[in-house]
């Protein structure tokens, strides 16, 4: 936490944070909302790791971020 909110970008970090959450939620009549409560479990109980996300939705990072950039794409 103390590294992102001293991050001189900070104010861009939060925008992506956003945005993703937003798409977490809302993507397919929301497909991920789940996911992103469950990811945010194992955020403050310390069991997240970096493949957290994808095991969780079933898609590799590469999908996801294809589903991303669409779903931004209509906003």
């Amino acid at each position: 936490m103390q590294d992102i909110q001293g991050h001189p970008e900070i104010a861009k970090l939060y925008s992506q944070i956003a945005a993703m959450t937003s798409f977490l939620i809302h993507y397919d009549d929301g497909r991920y909302r789940d996911t992103l409560v469950s990811c945010l479990a194992a955020t403050y109980d310390g069991s997240q790791d970096p493949d957290l996300l994808a095991r969780a939705t079933g898609k590799d990072y590469a999908e996801l971020d294809k589903q991303y950039q669409a779903f931004m794409k209509l906003r």
